[in-house]
Formats: C-alpha cells, sequence, structure tokens
C-alpha cells in the first residue's frame, strides 16, 4: 500500500508539473509523437521526473527554477537519452553512473577518538586496579585505596620488568611531548591543538620507546653501579656532557632515519645543531640533576625523569622540526 500511494503521487505531481511547463519546442521528435502517444506521454513524465528530482534552492513551484534556455537544452538532451548538466541542477539521471560519495574523517575528528579511547581505557585500568578485592568494601575505601594501590602495582611490574616498563614509559613521554611542541605550533597558526600529525607522533612515540627508555634504564644503572663514591656535582658534569650528547644524538638521528633519511645524512644534519641541542638541556637538567641524586631511589630515577621529560622532549622536537623544515 505505501508503495502504491508513493507511486500514485509521483505521477500526479509528474503531470502536474508538466502541465505547468508548457514545452517550447516538442519533447521528441514530431515523427515519433505522431507514430504513438503513449511514448509522448513517457517522455513527458521522463522529463517531469527530472525536474521533480532536482534540488532547487528556493520556490514553492519547481518548475519556474529553470530558465527558459536550460529547458530547452534539457528538453533535446533527453531525446538523445543525455542529460545536460547544469550548476544549480543534478537530474538523477546524472547520479546513475557517478561514483559514490566518500565519506572523508577530518584529522581533528580521528585524533580525538583515539584520545577519548586512550583516556577511557587508563582511566578504567586505574580505577580497577584492585576490583578483584572489592568485595565488602564501602566506596570511600575504594577511592582511598587506588592511589596506593596502583604505586604498589607500578612497584611490582617495575621489579620484575624494569626495561620494558621503562621503555614504555619513556614511550609516552615523548609522545606527550611531541604532541606539546605540535599544539603550541597549531595554536600559534590558529588551528586546533587536535589537529596533530599522528606519523610524527608515532617517530617520537617509537624513539621514545625503543631506544631512549632503554638507555636511561642502562645509564643509571651504571651511574648506581660504577660512579657510586662520585660527587654530586661530578654526577651532574657527567650527565650535562657525555650522556646528554649521547642522548641528543640518539634522538635527532634515530627521528631523521624515521623520516626516511640515511643515517650518514641525519648525522651531517646533527652536526649543525648538536651545540643547540646540547645547550637547551643545560636550562633545565643541572636542578633536576640535583634533586636526581639526591632525593630521588635509584629504581625511580627513570619515573623522575621521565616527568620532567615531558617538557624537554617538547624542546627538542620544537628543535628538531624547526631545523627540519628549515632545511627543505
Amino acid at each position: 500500500m505505501p508503495t502504491r500511494i508513493a507511486a500514485s503521487a509521483f505521477i500526479a505531481c509528474a503531470g502536474v508539473t508538466h502541465a505547468l511547463v508548457p514545452p517550447a519546442t516538442p519533447l521528441v521528435p514530431r515523427t515519433a509523437c505522431a507514430s504513438s502517444s503513449t511514448s509522448s506521454f513517457l517522455t513527458s513524465c521522463s522529463y517531469s521526473a527530472a525536474v521533480l528530482c532536482s534540488r532547487p534552492r528556493a520556490g514553492p513551484i519547481i518548475a519556474k527554477q529553470l530558465s527558459a534556455p536550460k529547458k530547452r537544452a534539457m528538453r533535446r538532451s533527453l531525446t538523445n537519452g543525455v542529460v545536460v548538466p547544469t550548476k544549480r541542477w543534478r537530474p538523477l539521471a546524472l547520479l546513475e553512473d557517478a561514483p559514490a560519495p566518500s565519506i572523508q574523517l577530518s584529522n581533528v575528528i580521528i585524533n580525538e577518538v583515539l584520545l577519548l579511547s586512550v583516556l577511557a581505557i587508563t582511566t578504567y585500568a586505574v580505577l580497577t586496579v584492585d576490583q578483584s578485592a572489592w568485595r565488602g568494601w564501602y566506596p570511600y575505601e575504594i577511592i582511598y585505596r587506588i592511589p596506593l594501590d596502583n604505586w604498589n602495582s607500578y612497584e611490582t611490574t617495575l621489579a620484575e620488568y624494569p626495561v620494558p616498563l621503562k621503555a614504555a614509559i619513556t614511550g609516552i613521554t615523548y609522545l606527550l611531548g611531541d604532541w606539546l611542541a605540535q599544539a603550541n605550533a597549531l595554536q600559534a597558526s590558529g588551528r586546533s591543538w587536535l589537529d596533530a600529525d599522528r606519523t610524527r607522533l608515532g617517530r617520537a612515540t617509537i624513539v621514545g620507546l625503543v631506544l631512549l627508555g632503554p638507555l636511561a634504564h642502562f645509564y643509571y644503572e651504571f651511574v648506581n653501579d660504577e660512579l657510586t663514591e662520585w660527587p654530586v656535582y661530578a654526577k651532574i658534569l657527567f650527565d650535562q656532557t657525555a650522556y646528554l650528547s649521547l642522548y641528543n644524538t640518539v634522538y635527532y638521528v634515530s627521528l631523521l632515519c624515521l623520516e626516511g633519511k640515511s643515517v650518514g645524512e641525519a648525522i651531517e644534519e646533527y652536526k649543525g645543531v648538536a651545540l643547540k641541542f646540547l645547550t637547551s638541556g643545560w636550562k633545565l637538567w643541572p636542578l633536576v640533576g640535583i634533586v636526581t641524586y639526591t632525593l630521588i631511589p635509584q629504581q625511580n630515577r627513570v619515573l623522575w625523569i621521565d616527568g620532567i621529560e615531558i617538557i624537554y622532549s617538547a624542546i627538542l622536537s620544537t628543535l628538531a622540526n624547526d631545523d627540519d623544515e628549515a632545511a627543505k
């Protein structure tokens, strides 16, 4: 029944529209009209359907939206089975062979969905760290135990898997640091901080996860085992010369290699910015080193350093990408 009603309404509207638009020229050749009245009626309905299926900008009567030249052009084209396209009218005949429109999600939406997903998973993991022991607990007991049990869980994992855990933390640190650097640049150009380059974020995360995290772990193990007798100022001096130079070199060269450059090209580029990277670190790390070697336990030094390193990785990312853009 609904199909029959819709068909009747379509035919009625087609007839009304054809009556409102008297053709300036015959819809089909006169010889065809003389041969059959049925073909004339079908051609009229086809023209009316093409008009009705178009989307006018405004106006109560669809037929009056077309100018006379466009009407004549459409009628002539219908006799040959082709509809002439116009800027304002797109009959269904034009859409039959057209490819389906592709839906393109913006970079901002994709980043927002990914960020919210990661935050939701992280929040759930933090809040349910001791879910197996909740039975009989009051809500305030659960809230009270969340920070303590998360810290206990961290220390247990640290004792069992020190290198993977520190590598993961450093990878997250460089992800956040690079996003912070991109957000600063994006806001300066009037764009959203969510419009970050995910490829660049991925490169920074890989460098932190695979290289810098393990490097930091083994370096502080070395300092604790081999340089125990050194005074604090000597350890800081060693940090800010030998270790920081190696750290910056690994970061910059590996980042350029992930961008597709050879090791030789990356090293040549780094030679021109090595001193700038080193002096940038001197503005931050000496004071951090004092706290590191006097207050922070050895097993938690990488966690402490990574917390500060969000800022430092943002500085490194800004310097590296500014120099890369200047080179281009």
